[in-house]
This record gives structure tokens, C-alpha cells and sequence, in this order.
């Protein structure tokens, strides 16, 4: 088993690098929360007109602290001092029922808007619904707005059941109350009131803030029954915590190519040094043999008489001149062919110039 650092092996960067960019791409994908322009009626995350987006910012706007609730109630259980909202909650199973009643009972408060099933709430819920085109207005003392106007199809109970009605004209009931245990369920029959389009009309608004009751408590609209789930994984994150990620995981991508093998020629293990002065002078004989006047040669020959010279040379005896020059360290091959008879060869003339130093400085 190798002991080198996982970020210093080819497997191990690419596995590291790979689960950065997932990192990355997860967290840029979960970096906002959903807010569609479109969805479901009803839904607080739609702006289309049947939608209830600006009714949730209307509470926001006064003080009201809401939530939007994407998991069953079942699941987790509102606080007693929570105020649900539920809208088109048709699809109200019988488990979130009964939560709801409990939820009633301990003293929550319940407002249920549109076509929400109240079966498994109250023993005699609202039925019989009517349209109309009569505006509604206060039946009894149940806030202080003067008229309700309904669209797109207004609805209202012709039967409230067992509740109150409030709010309703001569064709039935559109806003009714109920206590259950020591809390109180408001229903609204008709989610046009509240609706974008809607919410503007004459006191629709005011009705669905008194519907909700005081600022305090926390108002959760329950939008898993419009097909938003509760987030999960790196999407559940605070913003913040993702911002956080996100800039981590850029420094340590930073990191990671910090550390990484550098791409190019492999380093050299010495340093460079320059060619030896025998490899200059080399090249400078090659020159000089591939010449074509002798005279180019004069100074290499004078530079030799006098380095043999300084030596104890005689020069006008070529055997004495060969000798010193073997003596000095020259191979003597090199030596006759540049001071015999023939010594015309200016690579040989080199050779032992540059043998000739070379032993000199050893």
C-alpha cells in the first residue's frame, strides 16, 4: 500500500475533484428556493390569478410570521399556538384530519379556504355549495369590513352544517366558524376571495387577515397538497449555509490545483550547467576544418607554440615538440597527427589545444 497523500495519486485527485464539482452542482441547484410563476390554485407559491402568493405576502407585510408547510401534518404536528391555512385541501387524507382536529382541540386555529374536505374535522361540515352573484357582507359581528366580492364562479354554502355562518348573502353562507375543543376553525367557501385576482376586491383582503386572527402566532400554509415537498439533502440547507459550501468548495478546488502535478517536461533532478570549454572548442575546430583557408588556423597554431613553449618545448625539433606535448598530457595519437609532418588538420590542432588546458587546470 502506497504511503503518498491521496491528493498526490491520479486516482485520488480525479475521485476528489469529481466530488467537488458534485458538491458544486448540487449546491448551485439548491441554491434558491422554488417560487414558480406558475402552479396550483390555491398555492403561495403561485402568481397566476387563481393563486395565493399575494395573500401570503399581505400577512408578511403586517407582521404575521408565515411558513410555508411542504410535509404531511401528520408527520410533524403544528404547535398548539400555530395558525394553519389550508387552501383547495381537498386532498386532505385521514391521518392530516384528525391532526387538524387535535390541533383544534389543544386550542390551534384552523382556517380552511375553498374546497377543502372538512369531513374528517367536524362531525357536520359545510355541504351543499350554490353559485351566486350577490355580494356578501357580515352576518354577524365578525370583523369590520363592509362588503365581499367573489370571482371567477363565487361559491357559498346554501348548508353551513354545523357552523356559524358569518359572512353570506340570501344564497348561502361564504365564511362560517366553529369552536372545536378550545380552538376555532374558520372556513371560507369560496378561494377566489383570497386569490390573486381576487384579494384586491373591496374588503376581500381584511376578511382573510381577520379570518387568520391577531399577528403572533405563525401562519403555515400547507402546500404539499399542491405538490410542493419538503426539501431534502443539500436543498434543505439554510441559503447562508449554502453560500458557506459553495465558497468552500471553490478554495478547495483552489487547493486541490495548488497541490496537483504541474503539466510540462518532467523537473530535472540537477541543475543545468553550460557545456564543458572542450565542447566549445570542439565545435570551434569543426568549424575551422569545414573552412577552406589555412589562415584560419594561424592563431590556433601560435596558440600551441606557445602553451608547448611555456612547457620547455623547443620548437624547431618536431620530436621534442610531440614529446612535451605527450608529457603534458595530450593522447598521442592526437599529438603526432597535429605536429607531424602532415599536422594540417585543424580538429587535431583542437583536440590538443583543448587537451592541453583541460590537464593544465586539473
Amino acid at each position: 500500500m502506497s504511503d503518498q497523500p491521496i491528493f498526490r495519486t491520479r486516482t485520488g485527485l480525479v475521485v476528489i475533484v469529481a466530488a467537488g464539482l458534485l458538491l458544486v452542482v448540487g449546491l448551485f441547484q439548491s441554491a434558491t428556493e422554488p417560487s414558480p410563476t406558475e402552479g396550483p390554485a390555491g398555492s403561495t407559491y403561485s402568481t397566476t390569478p387563481d393563486g395565493a402568493a399575494a395573500f401570503a405576502a399581505l400577512l408578511e407585510q403586517n407582521g404575521y410570521d408565515v411558513a410555508h408547510w411542504r410535509i404531511p401534518l401528520a408527520t410533524r404536528p403544528p404547535e398548539s399556538s400555530d395558525v394553519i391555512v389550508v387552501v383547495n385541501g381537498n386532498l386532505l387524507d385521514l391521518d392530516d384530519s384528525a391532526t387538524l382536529r387535535s390541533h383544534l382541540e389543544s386550542g390551534g386555529r384552523v382556517v380552511a379556504i375553498g374546497n377543502t374536505w372538512l369531513a374528517g374535522i367536524l362531525d357536520s361540515p359545510p355541504n351543499s355549495t350554490a353559485t351566486t352573484d350577490e355580494v356578501s357582507g357580515a352576518l354577524l359581528p365578525f370583523g369590520s369590513f363592509a362588503d365581499i366580492e367573489q370571482a371567477n364562479g363565487p361559491t357559498v354554502w346554501a348548508e353551513p352544517g354545523s357552523m356559524l355562518g358569518v359572512v353570506g348573502n340570501q344564497s348561502g353562507i361564504l365564511a362560517a366558524v366553529q369552536s372545536v375543543g378550545q380552538g376555532q376553525l374558520v372556513a371560507i367557501a369560496d378561494a377566489s376571495v383570497i386569490s390573486n385576482a381576487g384579494l384586491s376586491e373591496v374588503d376581500n383582503a381584511l376578511l382573510g387577515v381577520q379570518a387568520v386572527g391577531a399577528p403572533g402566532p405563525t401562519v403555515k400554509f400547507i402546500e404539499y397538497l399542491h405538490g410542493f415537498e419538503q426539501p431534502a439533502g443539500l436543498a434543505a440547507l439554510p441559503r447562508r449555509w449554502k453560500q458557506a459550501l459553495l465558497v468552500l468548495a471553490f478554495a478547495g478546488l483552489i487547493w486541490l490545483l495548488s497541490h496537483a502535478r504541474r503539466l510540462g517536461p518532467p523537473q530535472q533532478t540537477e541543475r543545468a550547467l553550460p557545456p564543458p570549454r572542450a565542447a566549445y572548442v570542439d565545435a570551434v575546430a569543426a568549424t575551422l576544418a569545414a573552412g577552406k583557408s589555412d589562415k584560419a588556423i594561424v592563431p590556433l597554431q601560435e596558440r600551441i607554440e606557445i602553451e608547448l613553449a611555456r612547457r620547455g618545448a623547443d620548437l624547431g625539433s618536431a620530436t621534442d615538440v610531440i614529446d612535451v606535448a605527450i608529457r603534458s598530457g595530450v593522447d598521442p595519437e592526437v599529438a603526432r597527427t597535429a605536429l607531424g609532418e602532415s599536422g594540417h588538420d585543424p580538429l587535431a590542432k583542437v583536440k590538443l589545444l583543448s587537451q592541453i588546458v583541460s590537464k593544465e587546470q586539473l
